[in-house]
């Protein structure tokens, strides 16, 4: 019943194989957080619950973090589920999610429930394909991850030396936490195109 308060810091790591069901309330990597989570991917994991069930906090505490992570893992539920966080009254920054949700969709969206807009939610994004949607966050498809549009937009366009998702293109299909500085992803505009 005690919420996780410290931070979790993944550097960059990414967690495979978690499997959590509990059919009460508050299902995730942590059930219930009031710290930050920060730099982690979860991918190829489940979880499954009836009511507050995501990939990283079921339920997020006011000043709760949740930043710089992304979700490839399926999220089964009934009411305030998210690929990211379930319920939060804290921040979500700067995630994606691109695995699968099943949940009733008055209640549930693709990276947090939006049901009472809860929260703050900002620069994040999901697969168009997730099966839910978000009024706070943005969809894209497949070719829009492959490309490199979606990791330019995580990091807020900074291509300094600062920012924190990388992506080789023709070779990653999504961001990644880690990488070479060949594998920043500039903008290129084209004058073509006015």
């Amino acid at each position: 019943n005690a919420p996780y308060t410290g931070t979790f810091d993944g550097n960059g790591h990414i967690i495979s194989g978690l499997y959590s069901y509990y059919t009460d309330v508050h299902c995730g990597f942590f059930a219930k957080m009031k710290g930050t989570i920060k730099n982690l991917g979860i991918v190829d994991s489940y979880f499954g619950g009836t009511k507050h069930v995501a990939s990283f906090a079921g339920y997020g505490y006011q000043n709760s973090v949740i930043e710089n992570c992304f979700s490839d893992s399926s999220v089964v539920g009934y009411a305030y589920c998210g690929g990211i966080a379930g319920e939060t009254y804290g921040k979500i920054s700067n995630c994606y999610y691109i695995g699968k949700i099943t949940a009733n969709s008055k209640y549930s969206n693709a990276i947090v429930s939006d049901y009472y807009n809860k929260g703050t939610v900002e620069n994040c994004y999901y697969s168009s394909e997730c099966s839910l949607t978000s009024s706070r966050a943005e969809a894209k498809s497949k070719e829009q991850f492959s490309s490199g549009e979606v990791c330019f937009l995580l990091n807020n366009e900074v291509t300094d030396g600062s920012q924190v998702w990388y992506q080789k293109l023709g070779t990653d299909s999504y961001p990644k936490l880690n990488g070479a500085d060949d594998e920043t992803v500039y903008y290129c505009y084209d004058s073509s195109q006015n």
